[in-house]
């Protein structure tokens, strides 16, 4: 850490603890400026898409609210036969396959 950061800290009466865990966290607050810098084009490029986007979520949220609680009670039974499904999707595509072929 900047020698002149850390006497700034220190007159602004920063606990020395927090200094340090600041020190540890310079890592990993360089990698995420480094993530953000690499977003930075894709988010500048969605911003415009999430405000066209904005009214169409906010019509969706009743709707949403409405179906969260059936989606709440689906979940289990979907985990539950979700093994099953796996198992017989290979034979189903395969059954589909057959049949557009005939």
């Amino acid at each position: 850490m900047n020698g002149f950061l850390k006497f700034a800290l220190g007159l602004a009466n920063m606990p020395e603890r927090t200094v340090a865990e600041l020190e540890g966290s310079l890592p990993d607050f360089d990698q995420l400026a480094a993530l953000a810098k690499e977003l930075e084009p894709m988010l500048n490029e969605a911003g415009p898409l999430i405000g066209q986007a904005t009214p169409h979520v906010q019509a969706l949220l009743p709707i949403l609210e409405k179906l969260l609680p059936i989606v709440q009670k689906a979940a289990p039974i979907v985990q539950k036969a979700y093994p099953d499904i796996k198992a017989v999707t290979p034979t189903i595509q395969d059954l589909i396959a057959f049949a557009r072929r005939a």
